[in-house]
């Protein structure tokens, strides 16, 4: 007790004597970040009477919008308004203004004014096609004298996914733990991400949910990937153990980043790619020994999930893809976490024939880059030693690949080849690893 206490004052002295803090080794270099303030912002309109209208003009959003669920004719659209109101889209295909389409958030067949939060599950869309989008809301007649409807005046756009669509790059990143206002610029500029089609997280997106999760998701990550991409390009947001944590974590988490089925595992098609997003970090901290309900129901999802999986195989979506990628924050062969996903997924993955394949299992939460080829007793691309020891056996028929601690990875998919490309985000340009994989499951070392 009485070191800690004397760390604590040595650590108050510091920073009143203004000594600069020990940082980790190789973060020196961060002498910036991001924040987020409220402050008076000049609007020039030519009718500043109707689109103030009282104070109830919620459509420049308090975050967002932002873009999930992607699919060749599905997308949602979230944002989050400065109090709860009506919330509804305007949309339609680029160039096609006349054909725009009207949708508004109902409860029982009357405007839902309950939320601040709103999503918008689109669906009928064309595949490969640019929509444009405006936002709109409605206050209640019973909160303001001004209860019309505003148009936002911001148009904002994405694009829906395709199958025919032959070459394209993902950007994937994971770990950030509350650091996007720091990293996420210098890995997205690192690699090329604005060149990509759709971004990836694939977990411990938060430092911890705690009980408020809305700062947590919104400052610690969410309003950095809006800011960046996110209002015009989707992004796949994989739950870690750190965003599962917390009193209100877990229906938080489907609060903000909600899906029509209200599962938070899918797959979707886009060119030659399948990707698959599991959902295996759905458990409360300690549930195992301090919360038994919480344990069998993170068990029995997980089953649920691989029998999801088993029936996915045996559609012509698994079926006809050329490239098979899976999405995990937890990695299958490592000794961490007892192997769970290992122990629900293995039997799939190990798939050897071409319909059953699967290329790549992707994950995160080592905090350590780590690249285990198919059927090698090799660990590649590791340049410190691992927090836990990967079992490199060549029992695994696939490769599987787990990113560092904000690790900036780009894919570039084509017909005949996946190439992965590991950034060096502290210098700019730098690579730390690159490979590719062929259909046939088998890797190439590029650099």
């Amino acid at each position: 007790m009485r070191r800690l206490i004397a760390m604590a004052a040595a650590g108050i002295a510091g920073v009143a004597w203004g000594v600069e803090p020990d940082y980790p080794p190789g973060h020196e270099g961060f002498d910036h970040y991001y924040d987020w303030k409220l402050q008076p912002v000049r609007v020039d309109t030519t009718n500043a009477y109707y689109h103030k209208c009282g104070g109830h003009d919620f459509t420049d959003p308090m975050h967002g919008p932002w873009l999930t669920n992607p699919g060749e004719t599905t997308m949602t659209v979230s944002f989050i308004g400065w109090n709860r109101t009506g919330a509804g889209i305007r949309y339609w295909p680029k160039g096609k203004r006349d054909q725009s389409k009207d949708v508004w958030l109902t409860t029982y067949g009357m405007v839902d004014f309950s939320k601040d939060i709103h999503h918008f599950h689109l669906t009928g869309l064309t595949p490969g096609t640019v929509y444009e989008y405006k936002l709109m809301t409605v206050s209640s007649k019973h909160v303001t004298a001004c209860f019309r409807s505003v148009v936002g005046r911001a148009t904002h756009s994405f694009r829906t996914l395709d199958a025919a669509k032959e070459s394209y790059r993902v950007f994937v990143t994971s770990d950030l733990h509350g650091y996007a206002s720091v990293v996420l610029d210098n890995a997205y500029d690192a690699a090329g991400g604005k060149d990509a089609d759709l971004c990836f997280l694939l977990g411990d997106n938060v430092d911890d949910n705690m009980n408020e999760p809305r700062p947590y998701i919104t400052r610690g990550f969410l309003d950095d990937v809006i800011r960046l991409w996110g209002r015009e390009k989707p992004t796949v947001i994989l739950r870690g153990n750190h965003d599962s944590w917390g009193l209100h974590a877990a229906e938080a988490w489907g609060e903000h980043f909600a899906r029509p089925d209200q599962k938070a595992y899918y797959a979707f098609r886009h060119g030659p790619a399948l990707f698959v997003a599991l959902d295996t970090a759905a458990e409360p901290y300690f549930s195992r020994d301090k919360q038994p309900v919480s344990g069998e129901v993170a068990s029995a999802y997980r089953d649920e999930q691989a029998a999801w999986l088993k029936a996915l195989k045996e559609t012509p979506l698994w079926k006809e893809a050329k490239f098979r990628i899976v999405m995990s924050h937890y990695g299958t062969h490592y000794d961490g976490h007892n192997g769970i996903v290992g122990k629900y997924f293995d039997e799939f993955f190990n798939d050897t024939t071409d319909e059953g394949r699967v290329h790549l299992v992707m994950g995160g939460h080592e905090h350590r880059y780590m690249r285990h080829d198919p059927n090698s007793f090799v660990l590649k691309g590791m340049p410190n030693a691992p927090k836990r020891k990967m079992n490199v056996s060549d029992q695994y028929n696939y490769c599987q690949l787990i990113l560092d601690q904000s690790e900036t990875l780009t894919l570039d998919v084509s017909p005949d080849k996946l190439v992965f490309t590991s950034w060096n985000w502290h210098e700019q340009g730098k690579i730390n690893d690159k490979f590719e994989i062929r259909p046939d499951g088998s890797v190439r070392d590029l650099y």
